[in-house]
């Protein structure tokens, strides 16, 4: 099933460079990344593009690249993505780039060695790649998407969402319907990815609230735990471009880095 949907833009010329956690669910906020050229792998560590690795006990970490497209059109060569990880990791914390290989579990939820104490989660659309990383104390999971119209939303609602939020999606014109959507899938994809199931857990088994700025878990499957104990962090990884942050753990700092 195709998931980039929706349309729309946000201005990014207020952005902030942190999101503290006074809320559980926070009004979505722009979230400016310092971009600097990520490291080949193989690329010396740079001891300045260091990032320390304790930090990430009161912090989720975001790391943005956008790769090249293919021949200049509009079609994205993506890297490999658990190479790239190890790049990036090796590049921020030092060290052995095999040591930061990661493995997929039988559901593809990505790991990272049990010694280094951290969680990841990776997310890419169009040319925007993105890895979140934070302490082993949170299961984190991350969703970007590229807007794109989607005139199946309400029919797409109906399949896979539950009755209230059909009803909210009936109530908008098409073009805001489209991206009502798009945030309401973002949010279930970085639950379910933090979870470790993925969207085959059912997309129905989670019911949110939404208004143009806030997206809020009301509802959720036993098997996911209590809802107090989730926290959803929506942001703004590219201009006119969507991102959901989601974990389960104790409260945290989101920080965009170079």
């Amino acid at each position: 099933m195709r998931r980039r949907f929706g349309q729309g833009s946000v201005d990014i010329r207020a952005a902030l460079d942190d999101i503290s956690d006074h809320d559980q669910h926070l009004a979505m906020r722009p979230l400016r990344f310092r971009t600097t050229p990520l490291p080949m792998p193989g690329a010396p560590t740079s001891a300045r593009a260091s990032y320390p690795q304790a930090t990430l006990a009161s912090t989720i970490a975001l790391w943005r690249q956008a790769w090249p497209d293919r021949r200049g059109g509009a079609q994205p060569v993506a890297p490999d993505s658990n190479q790239r990880v190890a790049a990036v990791l090796r590049h921020r914390f030092g060290g052995d780039e095999a040591a930061w290989s990661i493995a997929r579990d039988l559901h593809g939820r990505p790991a990272l060695a049990a010694a280094h104490g951290l969680d990841i989660s990776i997310s890419h659309a169009g040319n925007c790649w993105l890895l979140a990383v934070s302490s082993a104390g949170r299961r984190i999971g991350v969703d970007i998407e590229k807007p794109r119209p989607l005139p199946r939303a309400l029919a797409l609602a109906e399949r896979y969402f539950p009755a209230s939020e059909v009803v909210l999606l009936s109530r908008l014109a098409p073009s805001a319907r489209a991206r009502a959507f798009l945030r309401l899938w973002c949010a279930r994809e970085a639950i379910l990815k933090a979870h470790g199931r993925g969207i085959a857990f059912g997309l129905s088994r989670l019911r949110f609230e939404l208004t143009p700025n806030r997206i809020h878990l009301l509802d959720c499957d036993a098997e996911l735990g209590e809802v107090k104990d989730w926290r959803l962090r929506e942001f703004v990884p590219q201009c006119g471009m969507i991102g959901m942050l989601a974990w389960q753990g104790p409260p945290a700092v989101v920080r965009g880095l170079p």
